[in-house]
């Protein structure tokens, strides 16, 4: 009732927990928690396959004149009260001058970042999704090459159980639970 109520009252300064972020930060949502971003955020979101996000605010922003939808009785339905977020302790590795920091690994999804200064090589079990954050590069599969930017998505499918990322190139890899 106390989150319903905050929410109807646009008391977010009391309800929302609010934490500087930098870039190359990386934070863990467990499902049920509230979370947004501010003007000038960036990030790269990996989630649980699912087609459902529900607003309970959207910062008195306008779309075409209007308000756009909220789905409050929705969202209170799944939001886990009181919060709780989950520690992450990453792992950092350092190979043949490359940076490799292993995020997260359970059952939904792996998470990892290739801070490439020369060539590093990644399995890929099922099929992997690359977000490139900096730099330039090779991608290449058992079958081909591909030059790779900053600002590129790239699915690595399994037809190939393994690629290989050359270059001075940061890059995120998400691939699926097993």
């Amino acid at each position: 009732e106390e989150l319903k109520k905050k929410i109807e009252e646009n008391d977010w300064k009391d309800l929302l927990v609010y934490e500087d972020i930098h870039p190359g930060d990386y934070t863990f949502n467990p499902p049920g928690l509230i979370h947004g971003l501010e003007a000038d955020d960036v990030m790269c979101e990996v989630q649980q396959s699912s087609d459902t996000t529900y607003r309970i605010y959207d910062y008195d922003r306008l779309f075409d004149g209007k308000p756009r939808q909220l789905h409050v009785k929705q969202a209170l339905e799944v939001t886990s009260v009181p919060s709780s977020k989950t520690e992450v302790h990453a792992v950092k590795e350092e190979n043949n001058g490359n940076t490799i920091i292993h995020y997260i690994d359970n059952e939904f999804f792996k998470i990892t970042r290739y801070q490439v200064k020369n060539e590093v090589t990644g399995k890929n079990p099922k099929y992997s999704l690359l977000v490139v954050f900096d730099g330039n590069g090779i991608l290449e599969t058992e079958h081909e090459s591909y030059p790779i930017h900053a600002g590129m998505g790239i699915v690595v499918t399994s037809l190939s159980s393994e690629y290989t990322i050359k270059g001075d190139v940061d890059v995120l890899s998400s691939e699926t639970g097993f």
